[in-house]
């Protein structure tokens, strides 16, 4: 509890067991300066590089230092650059009419010897009290048979959402996505094949307003239909010798198949597809036109004996 940079005087006192007592002569010592800066933090502020939606901001503020309490601690804090106030025991300030645009708050410590916080509390923030909603523009849409991924571009960060439906009524919309970009993209799915849907698209910004797009149709694309059109397969076969069985697929949809699918051939004991044998499963990849068909073999073999009727699935 000693003053920093502060002379005193002391003296030791020494008793035996038989209450002799001595006293040493006056000494001195000097304790050294407080060198060590005080540190200031804030205890309430806008988030660093957040947005204020009112002209009303409040700051309150501690600090800390290795020797002075911080109940004695003085503060001086500034905005704007507009110049440091008088060092007071004051923690919190407010203001009331601050104008649009980004805002610098410092707030330093100084403790009781004078030394202060080289690095003040330092806040900056925007005020977005009278912004304008979210611009919307750059609305496309990407189209698949059973859903469409929408995209749109906002002038600042704001939320993604879209509502669709059957009219322009909408009745289902995508789940809300609170991440604040200008760059958006929502997906529907479940869609129905061949039909035209009604959509708009909504942000919000982080003030609260928002803006919603007129309203934007586009028509799902056709499906492809594949069909099993025959089944070739020999009158007999035996164990342990192949045998081909062919099949025809047809596109009898009204738009062309793309992408991979996958045949599977059963070996069934009765005319029911259901707990059979799996001979294969055959992959395509090399799409097929609405109209069109292909055919395809595969060379199997029986691994047991059966004297038996059999079907090909």
């Amino acid at each position: 509890g000693l003053t920093p940079n502060t002379t005193y005087h002391y003296r030791v006192i020494s008793e035996d067991i038989c209450g002799n007592e001595t006293v040493s002569v006056d000494a001195i010592f000097l304790t050294l300066p407080d060198t060590t800066l005080p540190n200031t933090q804030f205890t309430s502020a806008p988030p660093e590089n957040g947005t204020v939606c009112s002209q009303s901001v409040d700051f309150s503020w501690t600090g800390a230092d290795d020797i002075t309490p911080t109940v004695e601690l003085l503060y001086s804090y500034q905005i704007d650059g507009q110049g440091w106030s008088s060092f007071s025991s004051i923690t919190s300030v407010s203001y009331s009419d601050l104008a649009d645009g980004l805002h610098t708050f410092e707030v330093k410590a100084k403790d009781s010897v004078g030394n202060e916080d080289e690095s003040p509390a330092v806040c900056h923030f925007t005020v977005d009290a009278f912004g304008s909603p979210p611009q919307i523009s750059d609305i496309n849409v990407t189209i698949g048979q059973q859903q469409a991924t929408i995209s749109w571009t906002t002038d600042k960060p704001a939320t993604s959402q879209v509502e669709y439906g059957l009219t322009d009524s909408y009745g289902s919309m995508t789940p809300l996505q609170t991440q604040l970009v200008t760059n958006h993209t929502a997906i529907i799915t479940g869609l129905i094949p061949d039909t035209t849907y009604h959509y708009r698209v909504k942000s919000t910004d982080t003030c609260g307003r928002e803006t919603v797009s007129g309203d934007v149709q586009f028509t799902t694309l056709l499906v492809p239909d594949l069909r099993v059109t025959s089944i070739t397969i020999p009158f007999e076969a035996w164990t342990g010798s192949a045998f081909d069985v062919s099949w025809t697929i047809a596109n009898t949809g009204a738009a062309p198949a793309s992408g991979t699918w996958a045949d599977r051939v059963y070996l069934s004991a009765d005319d029911q597809l259901g707990g059979d044998k799996l001979l294969g499963e055959f992959t395509y990849s090399g799409g097929l036109a609405n109209g069109q068909s292909i055919s395809r073999t595969h060379t199997s073999m029986l691994r047991q004996s059966s004297h038996r009727r059999c079907y090909i699935f």
